[in-house]
């Protein structure tokens, strides 16, 4: 074994628990960020709207965060990286107590955009951070270590959240994740260095010369994100609705969930190695994955058929949990220098993709006393053919380029 090689190990060993804690972080971002899908009814009630108002939480939380992502990385870059983390979590933390105790849908929304603000700063900064705990020749996986948490959300966090909403309430279950957040601060005060900066690290895996021509390639990623994203939540912030029009409801509803993040856990450890090796089959792979699920679940939601509906949410499940992996570590490989800067832009191309989407899933679903849901997956699967053409297109010049010199993973 190279120095090199026993050099990335040892810095694997001792970079562990940061990196779960980096993952724990994800978890409660993403936990509180959906929210309003775990317990949109109930929400509705309690601030006496109806639920098509109620929906405005998720894509309000997606515009703050998309707007704010941008400069706010800008201002905080030469704060600790620590400092930062831990700060953007107890802003989450008080987000999530004024959405707690806000008596309308207005007070509420300002809750939101007070998490939302702190989201931007997390989600563009955690991954890269990652990057540069793990040492070299461990991009790939060390996001997919951190998105661990991402899935664990989906998994567990957003049923858990259901599921807390109808036992104690959706006030009680916001204070909760603010509790959540706070702890998870605390973890990270200890375990992450304090003296990294936006610039005082390498991003370790950087692409080579080829990948630093211009800005073009990691534009295209970003564009392929607010794509992909954008097909994903016009489905997927109306997954209830997919799912009873499936012929799955009541108790079968939770599992479904639970098993779409599942299948989204089990696929990390896979995309997160491939991101290492081979980058260029990722952008065949999920596109083409997603494709399959929404074509599948248009079927299931057409003929009222339940197994399908399950079959193509595990496919579903599995694409969209690798897709952060993918994405992200693709704009950190190809800016280098700039991972922190351009995963603040690849922040914004989500965000546009979750308010696109959400809206779009709105605008389609038409009269909800006499919801069309089946187009939904319809427009999910067009957007994915899309996703394919573009990436085909692009391949060479931005999916396909590998990591630039670095120890060898066997």
């Amino acid at each position: 074994m190279s120095k090199a090689a026993t050099v990335g190990e040892s810095a694997g060993r001792r970079s562990g628990p940061a990196l779960v804690a980096l993952a724990g972080c994800l978890f409660a971002f993403l936990t509180a960020e959906l929210l309003p899908i775990a317990s949109l009814r109930q929400l509705a009630a309690g601030l006496h709207t109806t639920p098509g108002a109620a929906g405005l939480l998720l894509s309000g939380y997606a515009v703050v965060a998309g707007v704010l992502s941008v400069p706010s990385v800008a201002l905080t870059a030469r704060l600790s990286r620590r400092t930062l983390v831990v700060a953007a979590l107890g802003l989450l933390a008080l987000g999530q107590t004024l959405l707690a105790i806000a008596p309308s849908l207005q007070l509420a929304m300002l809750g939101r955009a007070v998490a939302a603000a702190s989201h931007s700063v997390a989600w563009a900064v955690v991954p890269v951070l990652a990057v540069q705990l793990a040492g070299p020749g461990r991009a790939g996986r060390a996001t997919a270590v951190t998105m661990v948490g991402a899935s664990a959300a989906m998994i567990v966090g957003t049923p858990a959240s259901g599921w807390l909403s109808a036992q104690i309430g959706w006030r009680a279950t916001a204070l909760a994740t603010a509790g959540l957040a706070l702890g998870m601060a605390a973890a990270l005060r200890v375990l992450l260095p304090g003296a990294t900066t936006a610039t005082s690290a390498p991003v370790s895996g950087a692409a080579d010369g080829r990948a630093r021509r211009g800005r073009w390639p990691v534009v295209v990623v970003c564009a392929v994100t607010a794509l992909v994203v954008t097909g994903h939540y016009v489905s997927y912030g109306y997954f209830e609705l997919l799912a009873a029009g499936s012929g799955i409801t009541g108790a079968g509803y939770p599992l479904l969930l639970a098993g779409f993040g599942v299948a989204g856990l089990a696929a990390l450890p896979l995309v997160g190695r491939t991101l290492d090796r081979r980058p260029g089959v990722l952008a065949a792979a999920l596109p083409g994955a997603l494709l399959l699920a929404f074509g599948t679940i248009a079927v299931a939601v057409s003929t009222h058929r339940a197994p399908a509906a399950v079959a193509g949410a595990l496919v579903w499940g599995a694409a969209i949990g690798g897709l952060p992996v993918w994405l992200q570590g693709t704009v950190i490989r190809l800016a280098g220098a700039g991972a922190e800067r351009w995963s603040a832009w690849y922040v914004t191309a989500f965000q546009v993709g979750i308010a696109g989407g959400a809206a779009l899933g709105g605008f389609l679903l038409g009269d909800p006393r006499d919801p069309r849901p089946v187009l939904l997956p319809s427009v999910s699967a067009a957007v994915a053919a899309a996703t394919l053409l573009v990436t085909a297109a692009t391949y060479r010049r931005v999916f396909a380029v590998t990591a630039g010199p670095g120890p060898a993973r066997r």
